[in-house]
Parts: C-alpha cells; structure tokens; sequence
C-alpha cells in the first residue's frame, strides 16, 4: 500500500492511504512522515503542502526554501 501526506492550513498533516481513508492527524508534516516510515515502513509517496506555507515567505530565496521545508526563518 502507498500513502501521502497532506498539510492542513494550520500546519497539521494528515496521513492518508492510496484509496483517499485518512488514517491519523499529526502536529507536523514530519511527524507524520515519520510515524509513516515507521508504522507502515514505506515512506509517503508525495507530501501535499498547504499554500500558507509558501505565503509566510517574502522574497525568492526563503519562498524556495519554504516549499522544500527547509526556510530557518519560519
């Protein structure tokens, strides 16, 4: 089976299976990227980030790194 996560607005993830059933909400995308690997031991096929996530950036630079999750800024 495959999975994905899916970031809320309020920067909660989902952890949802291949056939769309959400299986558990999570604080954080890493943490349900973790407890993914380790629960079902297969990593998420893709992560869905929220648009929020790239608007709190202002210039170019932290908006790329923002959609990468690795802006230290925010």
């Amino acid at each position: 089976m495959q999975y994905f996560v899916r970031e809320n607005i309020d920067k909660r993830a989902m952890l949802i299976a291949e056939d769309g059933h959400a299986l558990s909400v999570f604080d954080s995308v890493d943490e349900a990227v973790a407890t993914c690997i380790v629960e079902c031991r297969v990593a998420p096929l893709w992560i869905e980030w929220s648009e929020a996530a790239a608007v709190e950036c202002i210039d170019n630079d932290c908006v790329q790194q923002a959609l990468s999750r690795h802006c230290r800024q925010h």
